[in-house]
């Protein structure tokens, strides 16, 4: 209605909309009151979405000139343009600001029911064609009315602003822990592809992390500590050149000219049919394959000490250390230990199913303490890879005796393997048993301080 879009801006956004159960509800529910409701949202995607959003001139259609007010008044607020950083080209989280901020603007829609444009409707096709029906007429009447009014409705602009600078606001604390989750969790959204990601499995994870406060400061925490990973593995390698050019779908490589295929209408459909084939200018690296590295294996203390902040601090440095792994395609292992036998065990060394690594980060043990369990699993699960080079992360608050005999052993094929362990205390000071088995010991304040992260990120 106000905002130009195109065949791409309406695909991705029914995608979204079919995807979303609530958008959908969202949508019936704002139908109800104004049959523009439909466009009316279309209009807010794109203004979310597109690099450049252009209005659309031309005298306001009757019945719209409080929902353009509305809209105005979104546009012009300083949340808005913040929000928009991240939905940019962004379609799954342009199409969540916009589910977020349908409620709101829905309380300022014009009443225009959608009862009166289906009758309306009926009369035309129960005319045959004919605008000459009277009951067409008398249908066609009792709207123009109904929008009339609705056009006179007195609108406060500074109640309107802050209603709206409150639903902003909402919207971008979601859009921030759901991003914290995606950049975590590896299931980043590339604004450039729209088959980079399951659009479903966004939103279920979405949906779970809106109704889990403790998944919510875990992935806070690990949003955090993955980018401080990923600047530390990226400044430990050699920098890699480019090459010669080839054909390829990474579009951290693709050429410029390729890229500005996106900026013209016409062009970006052959973009993305470049992308799906694998059939874009990229270049080339030149480099040396990285010599394989044994699993990184994190063992997570989930005592009942553990419970609260501890036990999300953890959880959050195990999801920065899934990265790296990740990066550096490296098997991976997250072993959560208790009492003596006590524990669980979590692979990712395929493809992670996100819901269930969430359901593993929402288990908590609540027993007592054994070092010996997690440690025996760890040496374990390394003896049965091809590489060594392992890395263990033993994080704990407390203090577990280990007997000489499995402490020997445990040494020893440490040594046999080339396996590193590093220790993270979490508010404790005792850490002599630690000291026996660990290369290094590290405090979590000091990592969630950036402090030795060069160390404990570089493994």
């Amino acid at each position: 209605m106000f905002i130009k879009h195109d065949v791409t801006d309406e695909m991705f956004f029914d995608d979204y909309v079919n995807a979303s159960k609530n958008m959908l509800d969202k949508l019936n529910k704002a139908k109800d009151k104004n049959y523009h409701a439909n466009d009316c949202s279309l209009d807010l995607f794109s203004m979310f979405y597109k690099a450049e959003p252009k209005k659309e001139e031309g005298k306001i259609p009757q019945g719209l000139n409080l929902m353009k007010q509305a809209l105005d008044q979104i546009e012009a607020c300083s949340e808005f343009q913040s929000l928009r950083l991240s939905s940019r080209l962004d379609s799954f989280l342009a199409g969540q600001a916009t589910e977020s901020m349908m409620d709101t603007l829905t309380k300022y829609l014009p009443n225009v029911g959608s009862e009166s444009r289906e009758n309306m409707q009926e009369c035309i096709d129960g005319a045959s064609g004919y605008k000459e029906s009277k009951e067409y007429e008398k249908q066609l009447k009792q709207v123009i009315d109904i929008e009339a009014k609705a056009d006179k409705v007195k609108l406060d602009p500074d109640n309107l602003r802050g209603i709206v600078r409150n639903a902003l606001k909402s919207a971008q604390s979601e859009q921030d822990s759901t991003q914290d989750a995606f950049y975590a969790l590896g299931q980043g959204i590339d604004p450039m592809n729209p088959k980079s990601s399951n659009l479903h499995e966004k939103m279920h994870l979405a949906k779970k992390l809106k109704s889990n406060i403790k998944l919510q400061n875990i992935m806070k925490i690990a949003g955090q500590m993955t980018r401080i990973a990923k600047k530390v593995n990226a400044s430990k390698n050699s920098p890699i050149e480019y090459g010669d050019v080839e054909l390829g779908d990474s579009l951290n490589r693709i050429l410029a000219s390729e890229a500005m295929k996106l900026a013209h209408p016409k062009l970006k459909g052959l973009f993305y049919k470049g992308l799906a084939d694998k059939a874009l200018l990229q270049y080339k690296l030149d480099g040396k394959e990285p010599k394989g590295k044994g699993p990184i294996i994190v063992c997570i203390d989930s005592s009942g000490s553990m419970a609260g902040e501890r036990e999300i601090a953890s959880k959050g440095i195990a999801l920065a250390m899934l990265e790296i792994a990740r990066i550096e395609k490296r098997a991976f292992s997250l072993i959560q230990f208790a009492s003596r036998g006590q524990y669980t065990k979590f692979d990712a060394s395929n493809k992670v199913n996100t819901l269930d690594l969430l359901s593993e980060l929402e288990v908590f043990l609540n027993g007592g303490t054994d070092f010996e369990t997690p440690l025996n699993l760890a040496m374990h699960e390394i003896n049965t890879c091809a590489f060594d080079q392992a890395d263990i992360i033993f994080i704990t608050d407390g203090c577990a005796s280990v007997s000489e005999g499995f402490l020997n052993f445990f040494l020893a094929q440490k040594k046999e393997r080339s396996t590193s362990i590093l220790g993270i205390a979490i508010e404790t000071n005792d850490v002599s048993i630690m000291q026996s088995f660990c290369d290094e010991i590290f405090k979590t304040e000091d990592i969630l301080r950036e402090c030795p992260t060069d160390r404990i990120f570089s493994i």
